[in-house]
């Protein structure tokens, strides 16, 4: 997942985005069909450990890691216990916090017991495969204590795609990213995880101006054709009426000088910063009828218009 090609800290495009792993190299294990041969270290315990290997499904192709028991498809043994690491060092440009993580995965297994977790720690913590660590969906196993989670998954029997956003104080550090399988010696459900097109990619936070009115998730209505996330800001340009069209859209800083409401499916918006609200600016929680939830988490500036009336949902935090 690090050094693609280019230098130690990868290629940068256009956008200033460094591109720490790619989805077509190392973090597709396309290299060869080995860890070792993607970049990655590897520590099994005896039972169902990772491999690389060829697997088929949705966006799934080619080779990626998978735990098996018989060496060669994705399958474990769910009355053996095992708790199983690969991992690479990674190291990120000073300044980048915005560190967005994304890969495929499958996995089905067990409630808290039988699932896949990724973790960033610091480069002294080496992880070493044995027995299971314990229940629990964050739970950090002994074996790499001094470790951070911040993902987990299991009971998908679809590849599902996963983005997380690692912590903003590994800008300007080296630090291990570590993904491991964790099952027990009672039930679980076969597949075990299958993980491929691993990318990780760092960059400043941005500030995003709207060009055009539209919905906030389409890159289109923003300057730099990119759509803001948790760790940027952004301003709604006077003249311009955006919708929040989808759950989980966040914004670190928020200026509206138009208009921004809500579609019907998302529920909540979610603005990390600070909320500004210029002289002809709206914010209508609601859709509809339907009243929605504008969560802040820190200050509002109110020269406009912010409408929680509509629908007995509507609600400001």
């Amino acid at each position: 997942m690090l050094l693609f090609l280019l230098s130690l800290f990868g290629s940068i495009d256009g956008n200033s985005q460094t591109v720490l792993i790619s989805p077509t190299g190392d973090g597709g294990f396309e290299n060869g069909a080995t860890f070792t041969a993607n970049g990655w270290s590897v520590s099994n315990y005896v039972n169902n450990p990772w491999i690389v290997g060829s697997y088929a499904n949705g966006a799934i192709t080619g080779n990626a890691a998978f735990v098996s028991n018989n060496g060669t498809t994705p399958t474990y043994d769910n009355t053996l216990t095992c708790s199983n690491y690969f991992w690479r060092d990674v190291t990120v440009p000073a300044g980048q916090s915005k560190i967005k993580l994304n890969f495929n995965w499958i996995a089905n297994g067990e409630s808290t017991w039988d699932l896949w977790q990724v973790f960033v720690a610091p480069t002294s913590v080496t992880p070493v495969g044995g027995a299971h660590p314990g229940s629990g969906a964050t739970l950090v196993p002994a074996a790499i204590t001094g470790a951070t989670w911040v993902a987990n998954g299991n009971l998908q029997t679809t590849v599902q795609s996963a983005e997380v956003f690692l912590p903003t104080n590994l800008a300007g550090t080296t630090f291990r990213l570590i993904f491991h399988w964790k099952s027990d010696t009672s039930t679980g459900n076969p597949l075990p995880a299958v993980i491929d097109n691993i990318s990780l990619v760092s960059s400043a936070p941005g500030n995003y101006v709207t060009i055009a009115s539209g919905n906030w998730g389409d890159a289109a209505i923003w300057d730099s054709g990119i759509v803001p996330t948790m760790l940027d800001s952004a301003t709604i340009t006077a003249g311009h009426a955006v919708t929040i069209n989808a759950t989980g859209q966040m914004v670190n800083n928020l200026t509206v000088n138009g208009t921004l409401g809500y579609t019907a499916t998302p529920t909540s918006f979610g603005v990390n910063g600070n909320l500004t609200v210029g002289n002809d600016g709206f914010i209508n929680v609601f859709s509809g009828t339907t009243g929605k939830t504008l969560t802040l988490a820190g200050n509002v500036t109110n020269n406009g218009n912010i409408n929680v009336s509509v629908g007995t949902g509507a609600a400001g935090n």
